[in-house]
């Protein structure tokens, strides 16, 4: 009985490769013939054909760099032990097609005029597994953290977790990137190359070099990260990006917030100068105490007391004003648990603070004992609801 052709084997075949560069129908006949044995999954032979297709699109040969990447595509699909291709759904597959796609724009970044760097970071980010661990992806390995909490420090070509020395992928491999993952319920602080400092929220995924090189530093964020940064001694700019937005500092205590499942994106300047540049509008500069929401394509620049959106640092939220569907959102977030809000309440505004150590359900009996509302619990999410006499 033949074994099955995994995806990883596709991408390792020289034959396969040039009868698709090619356009070869008779050699692809090969692997036609292979699906209807049985010996190959017809959606991984269509992965794989799109795969090829992207990567050497308009190439006459593959490269060094490319070289490099296809080499780093079969060792990352082949060590991922714990997840079989063969197994992925569709949606996980066009995730795998999407770190490929970043990986390649990456390697491509230092020789190609013009690359586009944001496109390149949001593709990789785009591959995050799923996890209910903090996870650290570095290079080929990946490091699950205990607890609910992680400190990781990237000094002097070395990664420290929770000040344990981990190892960079393989010996001898160069790692470029380094991928967090903090699901609900968890929060990580890390110290980067250059001497800043983030906290990094629930539910939060950070791309950030493990050096920072070229004219600028750059990292990419789907989530929220209070940053400290530091001032580069040669002047470099560091730039936050977001999927719909360029945040770039000199030295700057700043909050963003930046989940791609949200409707809005928003940066807290605490101190010094940022500007924030949207995908589609003109950039604005912001003073400290100022806030920038970025709806649609509209920026709104604002006023604000900067405690109540960088207090989650520090274990502990405040909210002014703030409706319960909306706060609802914030603790279903942090606590990795679906919480929503009857229509009939969610208007409500309030205003206090919430201790994030608290039981969850310490929190929720907290909140109907200040507003008219109570909960109920389902089999793995809660619901607010109105109080009736």
């Amino acid at each position: 009985m033949n074994s099955k052709i995994e995806l990883e084997q596709l991408l390792e075949d020289g034959a396969f490769i040039r009868a698709v560069r090619q356009g070869d129908r008779d050699a692809m006949a090969r692997w036609e013939r292979e699906v209807i044995a049985g010996n190959l999954d017809q959606e991984e032979l269509l992965q794989a054909k799109l795969l090829v297709e992207m990567l050497h699109r308009d190439e006459e040969e593959i490269d060094e760099r490319s070289a490099r990447l296809w080499k780093r595509v079969n060792s990352t699909v082949a060590r991922r032990k714990r997840i079989r291709i063969a197994a992925w759904t569709s949606t996980a597959a066009a995730v795998l097609l999407v770190a490929f796609l970043g990986l390649y724009q990456l390697l491509l970044r230092e020789s190609s005029v013009g690359a586009n760097d944001r496109e390149a970071w949001g593709l990789l980010l785009s591959s995050m597994e799923e996890t209910d661990k903090i996870m650290l992806i570095t290079g080929k390995d990946s490091i699950n953290v205990e607890g609910d909490f992680a400190e990781i420090d990237v000094a002097d070509d070395q990664i420290s977790v929770n000040r344990e020395t981990v190892e960079k992928g393989d010996e001898g491999e160069e790692v470029e990137l380094l991928r967090l993952i903090v699901p609900g319920g968890k929060r990580s602080f890390v110290r980067l190359p250059d001497g800043s400092s983030l906290w990094v929220n629930s539910g939060s995924r950070l791309v950030y070099p493990a050096k920072f090189t070229g004219p600028k530093r750059e990292i990419y964020l789907d989530g929220e990260i209070y940053g400290n940064i530091a001032k580069d001694p040669e002047g470099k700019p560091f730039s936050v990006y977001t999927g719909r937005m360029e945040v770039t500092v000199l030295g700057t205590e700043l909050n963003v917030q930046a989940y791609g499942a949200d409707q809005q994106e928003a940066v807290v300047l605490v101190t010094g100068s940022v500007q924030v540049k949207p995908e589609k509008a003109a950039a604005r500069l912001l003073v400290p105490g100022n806030m920038a929401t970025l709806i649609g394509e509209t920026v709104a620049v604002s006023d604000v007391d900067v405690q109540d959106y960088i207090s989650w640092k520090d274990g502990y939220i405040r909210f002014r004003e703030e409706s319960l569907a909306n706060l609802s959102r914030r603790l279903s977030r942090y606590y990795g648990v679906t919480i929503s809000c009857d229509p009939e309440v969610g208007t409500v505004k309030c205003s206090g603070g919430i201790y994030l150590q608290d039981n969850l359900e310490e929190v929720l009996e907290g909140i109907t004992i200040s507003l008219p509302v109570t909960f109920k619990k389902n089999e793995e999410s809660y619901e607010i609801i109105p109080k009736t006499n």
